[in-house]
């Protein structure tokens, strides 16, 4: 019996081993990728060939996943080491073609026909800090590890110049990186961080998943991995879950978003520099009529995005349990529109709102929105507009805790306000229940 015992443990080992693959970028399709010695190249491939786990070995990968490539119902995809998927779109230049035109201002000719979409405002560099990131001493989180920087690559901002001349006087003028795109000549007019090597990529984001094909058949556990210049997207799955993933420098509504999906769970996850013209939020959800949606954060930190750090809308619903949200071109926490969300132990600063309900139901059959903060803390949001963030905000907005719209309510419960220019607001035809101010 115990040898009988011991021949099913070790079927099922190999059972389960065999649904295992690694990958890597410097593997190849033509491995059987059951070693790590032995990777194959795309996620594609693991999945095709019958993995139900992909561990990916350390680099970067510039690919999408598509999941209608998996065999199986639930996937895992594990990243073992410092891993990146990078958009692989995303690249502008990165073998110092550039010339230098005047002052700080370099030139770059690209490709006939080269189009950046009309409400995509910005250009990065990779492998250079951000200098307008800096976490001040007196700002440290520990959701902020050991970094120094919120953004480790340096956004650059489009001119709002409307000819060349005009620009190139911007540009050098200017304390943030900028960039001018003449259409007629296909010639990229940028600035660069100062001691920047020309071999540091530079890159914009065409917006775009990182996941594609099949969701609503297939659900996913992603753990341990970086997406940039593409959104980590968890649409119309059961239980999707992403664990210590970051995803920034997206373009797009959200870095992350989870449409129309049931109970996603986000967990220490970083959502940053997502733009989409003035909106464009860290954390988004939606739902179309008829869809339950519902997902968790935990020990999350948004920051640097064009509008929210989370906002999710129409009949979601959702819980936010620690986490930071800051320096949000918008509000740090605003559910919006009909959904109902529940925050508890959250910091949202340096926004131009810290938690505030917005919006009229866009789903009467639903009822109005709600909100509820528990023991959180609002500071020092309505951060004036600064050179490095140019777009108009609503100053009407700009409160610590609030709600506006028909009929929505927000309960305030042993909450803070530190620093914001106004501590509660209650919008007309709306309700506001502060407990413990």
């Amino acid at each position: 019996m115990r040898r009988l015992l011991l021949i099913l443990y070790l079927i099922s080992f190999v059972a389960v081993n065999a649904d295992t693959k690694y990958v890597s970028p410097a593997g190849s399709n033509a491995n059987n990728g059951i070693t790590p010695s032995e990777p194959v190249l795309t996620v594609d491939k693991a999945l095709s060939s019958g993995a139900d786990t992909v561990i990916c070995l350390s680099g970067t990968y510039r690919q999408h996943i598509d999941l209608r490539k998996a065999r199986h119902s639930r996937v895992v995809l594990r990243g073992d080491g410092n891993v990146v998927f990078s958009n692989p779109a995303s690249t502008i230049a990165d073998d110092g073609s550039e010339q230098i035109v005047n002052g700080k201002v370099y030139k770059l000719q690209l490709e006939k026909g080269f189009e950046f979409h009309e409400r995509n405002n910005r250009l990065y560099q990779e492998g250079v800090a951000d200098k307008n990131t800096q976490i001040l001493p007196d700002e440290h989180h520990h959701l902020h590890g050991d970094i120094t920087h919120r953004c480790d690559a340096t956004i650059i901002f489009r001119s709002v110049a409307d000819n060349l001349d005009n620009a190139i006087k911007e540009i050098n003028n200017s304390d943030s990186c900028k960039w001018f795109y003449d259409e007629d000549k296909s010639i990229l007019y940028f600035s660069r961080p100062e001691k920047t090597s020309p071999s540091h990529r530079l890159c914009y984001s065409t917006g775009g998943n990182l996941l594609s094909g099949n969701s609503e058949h297939v659900s996913v556990e992603i753990y341990d991995i970086k997406v940039r210049y593409m959104a980590l997207n968890l649409n119309d799955m059961l239980y999707p879950m992403a664990v210590r993933c970051t995803a920034e420098y997206v373009f797009g509504g959200g870095s992350f978003y989870w449409h129309n999906s049931t109970d996603a769970t986000m967990v220490e996850c970083e959502a940053s520099s997502a733009t989409y013209g003035n909106t464009g939020d860290g954390f988004n959800g939606h739902s179309t009529p008829g869809k339950s949606t519902s997902a968790t954060l935990i020990e999350c930190w948004s920051h640097d995005n064009n509008d929210d750090g989370f906002s999710d809308h129409e009949r979601c619903r959702s819980r936010i349990m620690g986490g930071l949200f800051e320096y949000n071109g918008k509000a740090g926490v605003t559910p919006a529109y009909g959904s109902h969300n529940k925050t508890i132990n959250a910091l949202s600063r340096r926004n131009y709102s810290g938690f505030f309900y917005v919006g009229t139901v866009e789903d009467p059959a639903d009822g109005p929105g709600s909100m509820e903060c528990v023991d959180c803390m609002s500071i020092n949001n309505t951060r004036p507009a600064t050179k490095v963030y140019k777009f108009h905000a609503n100053e009407a907005k700009g409160y610590g805790y609030g709600v506006e719209g028909d009929g929505n309510t927000a309960r305030i419960k042993g909450c803070k306000s530190i620093g914001d220019k106004v501590s509660y607001h209650e919008g007309e035809l709306s309700h506001l229940l502060i407990e413990g101010k």
